[in-house]
C-alpha cells in the first residue's frame, strides 16, 4: 500500500496480467474498502484509488485507475456482491478461520519435541568437535 495505491508484488515467469489476477487486486481493494487495513495498529480506511502490480523479476509495474477497471460505478456494485457473500457465509468463514488456528497451535506442538531433538543433536555435535 503506498498512499491511495494498492501494490501488489508478482514473481510469475511471465509479464502478463490475466483476468484471475485482475479479480484478485479487485477482491483486495475490496475487502479494504469494506473492512479496511490495518498498518502499524492502525486501519487504513481510505479506499483506494488505484491498483498496481509490480513484476519483481522484470521491474516493470502496471497500474489501473478503480473507475478504469470497473466503469459506471462497477466498483461499488462488486464491493455490495462481494459483501454479500462474506456475510452470508460469515459462519462457515469464521470456523474455517478457527480450524485454521487450531490446526498451527496443534502442528507447533508437534514440533516441539522435534526441536528439541534436533537442538540436542546439534549440541552433541559441537561438544564431539570441541573433545
Amino acid at each position: 500500500m503506498v498512499d491511495a495505491t494498492l501494490v501488489d508484488l508478482k514473481t510469475t515467469k511471465t509479464a502478463s496480467v490475466g483476468a484471475d489476477i485482475l479479480r484478485q487486486l479487485a477482491g483486495y481493494a475490496a475487502l479494504q474498502t469494506m473492512g479496511g487495513i490495518e498498518t502499524d495498529g492502525a486501519p487504513h480506511t481510505s479506499p483506494f484509488e488505484r491498483v498496481e502490480l509490480y513484476f519483481a523479476r522484470y521491474g516493470v509495474t502496471a497500474t489501473w485507475a478503480i473507475p478504469d477497471l470497473f466503469p459506471g460505478g462497477g466498483f461499488d456494485q462488486f464491493c455490495a456482491v462481494l459483501s454479500e457473500i462474506v456475510e452470508a457465509n460469515r459462519k462457515r468463514f469464521d470456523e474455517f478461520l478457527e480450524r485454521i488456528a487450531r490446526s498451527r497451535a496443534d502442528e507447533a506442538e508437534q514440533k516441539k519435541p522435534m526441536r528439541t531433538k534436533v537442538r540436542k543433536k546439534i549440541r552433541r555435535k559441537i561438544r564431539k568437535k570441541r573433545s
